[in-house]
């Protein structure tokens, strides 16, 4: 086998040019998740959209961007952090089915994860639906700002 120095370091180069052009501190389409839905979510910085004042309740909200686009900032512990499976919707609901722990031992601290959910379906809106948060079918409907 010959070790080819040069050939090893253009190949490290690709491989890091490669994983890193997915780095970026803002979301693109390409970054979001689709679903079947016509749902895309990505996780987006939850501090710069809680207050003192909301951090120190714990509560989670849902901040509507525009027609099509709402940011959702819920809490939870970091070691089970909140983090959507699934979208579903109807006409007058949207449900942002979260992960489930189960019996897993979750740390007792308390911190935020913002998702931005944006419809990529034509003509559906967020304007007037009810958004849940959902774990094993039980859901709670979040406070929109």
């Amino acid at each position: 086998m010959k070790y080819n120095k040069a050939g090893t370091i253009i190949t490290i180069a690709g491989v890091l040019a490669l994983s890193m052009s997915g780095c970026s501190s803002e979301n693109t389409a390409e970054d979001l998740l689709p679903n079947d839905l016509g749902f895309a979510y990505s996780q987006v910085p939850a501090q710069s959209y809680v207050t003192t004042e909301e951090s120190t309740n714990g509560s989670s909200f849902a901040l509507l961007q525009n027609d099509n686009s709402v940011v959702a900032i819920l809490g939870g512990s970091s070691s089970c952090p909140p983090t959507i499976e699934s979208i579903t919707k109807d006409d007058t609901t949207v449900n942002i089915n979260l992960k489930s722990y189960g019996d897993v031992a979750c740390t007792m601290d308390f911190t935020y994860a913002g998702w931005q959910i944006t419809s990529v379906a034509t003509n559906y809106s967020f304007v007037g639906k009810t958004i849940n948060t959902c774990i094993d079918n039980a859901c709670n409907a979040l406070p929109v700002k």
